[in-house]
C-alpha cells in the first residue's frame, strides 16, 4: 500500500461546498462546476479520498426491466467524472528518498481520458459493452466530445450510458447518465437537460491532483519505534483528520452524532443511527471486557456509514480510487433493508469492529493468530446482540442450520486438530467459528474454562519468541544480500547474458525461498507453543468428551 500523504490544505473542505443550491444546481467548489441533476436524483456520497469521481447522484426509486430473466433491477444514475490535466504529469515512477535512507518508489498511471477511464474501469459498465456513438460538438462555447454506450452482453437486461466530455484548459468533465434501456426514452429529455447543463464556477483551495501545502501525516508509517503515548497522540491525529475530510465531503442532508467510541454518519432517520451508535459502543465494552488485557495500545474511534438506501450503499463502494485506508476502516450499512436489530447491519457493526479494535489493541497478537482462530473470534462476534450495555452472543438459525449439516455429515475435524491447523487449512470456515462460540459460552467451564483466554495469553508468549528468532533471520538474510551487492559490484563490468540473466533471478527466487520457509517456520513455532502451553495436560478422552459435547450443542 503506498503512502497516502494529506494535506491540511485539504482537510478543511466544508460540506457547504458540495450543495444543491435552491435553482436546481448542484454545486461543486472542491472541483469548480455546477451541474443540474434529475429532479427525482439524490447526491450519493463518496470518500473525501475519492480522486476521480466528482459526484454520484441517484435516483430514489428502483426500476425493474421489462424483460429481464432474472429480474434485473437497478437505479438510474449520473456521475460526474474529473480529469485535470495536471495529473497527467504525474504518470511514471516517483522515487522518494526517506530519512533513514531507503528509497521508496511510487507507480501513478492517471487516466488519459474519459475512454481510458472506461476500459480500466468497465466494472461499473455492468457487462459487455462498444461505444455505439462518438462525435465531436460545441456547448455554450465549449468543445464537448459526446458519446454513446451500449451494455448488452453479459447482463440480463441491456443498459445505456450516454456521456458529454467537456474540455477546458484545465481541466475534463465527463457528465455520465446510466439507465435501463428500457426506460432511456423516459428518461432521455431529462438527462439531455443535465448533460447541456454544465458549467464552471470558482473553486475553492487546491483543485484534485494539485500540490498541496500544510501539516503531513502520512498513514503507513512503521509505529514499532513509537513510545505506546507517541503511537496514541499519532492514532489520535490520523483519526481526527480523517474524520474531519470525511464529514467535510458529505451532502447536506447528512448528520453526524459521536460517542466516546465511535461515530455515525448518516442520511437516515436519527432513531436507527443512535440504535447503531448504541450497539457498537456495547460490543466495543465487550471486547474490553473480554480481551482488554490482551492489548494496551490505544483503540482510536470507529467510523460508521448508515446510508438510507441500498443504493446509496452500493454507490459509495463502486469507487476508482478512494484511499483504502479510509475506506477499509470504515463499516458500512443501509437503513433499508436492516430488518430492524435483527439484521445484517448489526452483523456488520459487531463484525466490523472487531478486527480494528484487535488489531489496534495489539497489532503483534492479531497479525499471528492462526487464520481459523481469527476467522473464528470474528464469526463469533457477528451474532453479537445488544440490549442496552449487556451482550448476548448466539448464532442464528441459518448459520446452526449450516452447522447441523456439516456436523451430521461427518464434515466437521475434531476440536484439537483445529487447534494445530495452519493458515492454509482454510476449509473450516463455519465450524471454526461454532467452536470459539461454544467455548466461550456453554463451553466455558470444568478443564476448558477460560481456554480461549488462556489460548491467547500463550499465542502472546509464543509469538514475542517466534518474532525474536524471525527478526535475527531477517538480519542476517539483509546482511547476506547486501555482502553480495558489494562483490557484484566491485567486479568488472561484463556484458549480461540469457544464463547470467536466470542465475540472478535464480538467487532471487532463493532468498524468497528461505524468507517464506522461514515465515512458515515461524507461524508453526507459534502454533505449537501456544498449544504445547495452553493444552499439555490434556488427554485424548478430554479433547474426544469435547467434540462430543460440541457437536451436541452445534446440532
Amino acid at each position: 500500500m503506498r503512502a497516502v500523504v494529506l494535506a491540511a490544505a485539504v482537510l478543511g473542505i466544508a460540506g457547504s461546498a458540495f450543495a444543491q443550491s435552491a435553482g436546481g444546481y448542484y454545486k461543486n467548489e472542491r472541483w469548480g462546476y455546477k451541474v443540474r441533476a434529475p429532479a427525482d436524483f439524490k447526491e450519493a456520497a463518496l470518500s473525501a479520498s475519492e480522486e476521480w469521481i466528482a459526484s454520484k447522484h441517484i435516483a430514489t426509486r428502483l426500476l425493474y426491466a421489462k424483460n429481464s430473466e432474472f429480474m434485473e433491477a437497478d437505479y438510474p444514475q449520473m456521475w460526474v467524472i474529473g480529469f485535470p490535466k495536471s495529473r497527467q504529469g504525474e504518470r511514471g515512477a516517483k522515487i522518494t528518498e526517506k530519512e533513514d535512507g531507503s528509497v521508496e518508489i511510487d507507480f501513478k498511471n492517471p487516466y488519459k481520458d474519459y475512454k481510458d477511464f472506461v476500459k480500466r474501469e468497465s466494472w461499473f459498465v455492468g457487462g459487455g459493452y462498444y461505444f455505439s456513438q462518438e462525435e465531436e460538438d460545441t456547448v455554450g462555447g465549449v468543445s464537448v466530445t459526446k458519446y454513446e454506450i451500449k451494455v448488452e452482453k453479459m447482463v440480463s437486461s441491456p443498459y445505456r450510458i450516454v456521456t458529454w466530455v467537456y474540455h477546458f484548459d484545465d481541466a475534463d468533465f465527463a457528465v455520465q447518465c446510466k439507465v435501463l434501456e428500457d426506460y432511456w426514452k423516459k428518461y432521455d429529455s431529462a438527462f439531455l437537460a443535465c448533460l447541456k447543463s454544465l458549467k464552471r464556477i470558482e473553486r475553492e483551495g487546491s483543485g484534485p491532483g494539485a500540490v498541496t501545502t500544510g501539516n503531513k501525516i502520512i498513514f503507513d508509517e512503521d509505529e514499532d519505534d513509537l513510545t505506546p503515548e507517541e503511537k496514541a497522540k499519532r492514532r489520535q491525529e490520523i483519526f481526527e483528520k480523517t474524520l474531519e475530510r470525511e464529514t467535510g465531503a458529505l451532502p447536506k442532508e447528512w448528520f453526524v452524532i459521536r460517542s466516546d467510541h465511535h461515530v455515525v454518519m448518516s442520511n437516515g432517520s436519527r432513531k436507527y443511527a443512535k440504535e447503531i451508535l448504541d450497539h457498537a459502543d456495547a460490543i466495543r465494552g465487550y471486547l474490553e471486557k473480554t480481551f482488554g488485557d490482551f492489548g494496551k495500545d490505544y483503540v482510536p474511534p470507529g467510523i460508521i456509514r448508515v446510508f438510507a438506501t441500498d443504493a446509496e450503499l452500493q454507490a459509495y463502494h463502486v469507487s476508482t480510487s478512494a484511499n483504502w485506508w479510509d475506506w477499509a476502516k470504515q463499516v458500512t450499512v443501509s437503513e433499508e433493508s436492516a430488518q430492524g436489530r435483527t439484521g445484517w447491519a448489526l452483523e456488520a457493526v459487531s463484525d466490523g469492529g472487531t478486527g480494528p479494535y484487535r488489531n489496534n489493541s495489539n497489532r503483534m497478537l492479531h497479525e499471528n493468530m492462526p487464520w481459523w482462530f481469527r476467522r473464528g473470534l470474528e464469526r463469533h462476534m457477528r451474532f453479537a446482540r445488544s440490549k442496552g450495555k449487556r451482550v448476548e452472543i448466539k448464532p442464528d438459525e441459518v448459520d446452526r442450520e449450516i452447522m447441523r449439516d456439516i456436523v451430521r455429515s461427518g464434515k466437521a475435524v475434531g476440536i484439537k486438530a483445529l487447534f494445530e491447523a495452519g493458515d492454509e487449512e482454510e476449509a473450516y470456515g463455519y465450524q471454526c467459528g461454532s467452536v470459539v462460540s461454544y467455548l466461550l459460552t456453554k463451553g466455558d467451564r470444568g478443564k476448558w474454562k477460560n481456554c480461549i483466554r488462556n489460548y491467547m495469553g500463550n499465542l502472546i508468549t509464543a509469538t514475542e519468541a517466534a518474532e525474536k528468532e524471525f527478526k535475527d533471520f531477517k538480519d542476517k538474510q539483509k546482511a547476506e544480500i547486501e555482502k553480495a551487492a558489494e562483490e557484484a559490484a566491485g567486479t568488472e563490468p561484463r556484458a549480461e547474458s540469457e544464463d547470467e540473466s536466470g542465475e540472478d533471478e535464480e538467487e532471487g527466487e532463493k532468498y524468497w525461498e528461505q524468507y517464506r520457509d522461514a515465515m512458515r517456520k515461524k507461524e508453526k513455532d507459534i502454533r505449537k507453543l501456544a498449544f504445547e502451553r495452553t493444552f499439555g495436560d490434556i488427554s485424548d478422552k478430554d479433547w474426544e468428551r469435547l467434540d462430543k459435547q460440541w457437536r451436541d450443542w452445534a446440532d
